[in-house]
């Protein structure tokens, strides 16, 4: 399944991480973790901004502000998980959380905008419909 965002190691909010695990026993984070990260960071968004926003298409074309938002709440889950296994390392993981609700909450009030990844402005899907009743 296509992702919003894939989340890699070494890279981004996961620069500090260190290396995946094979099988989950030995105190490291696996792939189908970070993929499991994924898959909750993308529930949220849906979950947030699929009232207000076609969705549908995401997966094809994800808007860079979407992409940067599930990068924030994917490595938040992922350092989580990585916290279960075995401690933080000075990573505060619910910073990263509470930053993407922020840009959520900003697109959702109006403050900010959502733009695909050639710069044009998605419009809200109340916007669209709205405008198309006579």
């Amino acid at each position: 399944m296509p992702n919003y965002h894939t989340l890699q190691v070494e890279r981004g909010y996961l620069l500090n991480f260190g290396e995946l695990g094979d099988s989950g026993t030995d105190g490291k984070v696996t792939q189908a973790e970070l993929n499991d990260a994924m898959t909750y960071a993308e529930r949220e968004i849906r979950g947030k901004l699929g009232r207000r926003y076609d969705t549908s298409n995401w997966y094809v074309s994800t808007p860079p502000l979407v992409a940067q938002i599930a990068d924030l709440l994917g490595s938040s889950y992922a350092w989580l998980a990585k916290y279960s296994a075995d401690g933080l390392q000075g990573v505060d993981p619910t910073s990263f959380k509470d930053r993407a609700h922020d840009l959520m909450d900003r697109v959702l009030d109006g403050t900010m905008d959502l733009h695909d990844s050639g710069g044009d402005l998605i419009e809200p899907t109340w916007a669209r419909i709205a405008g198309s009743v006579t």
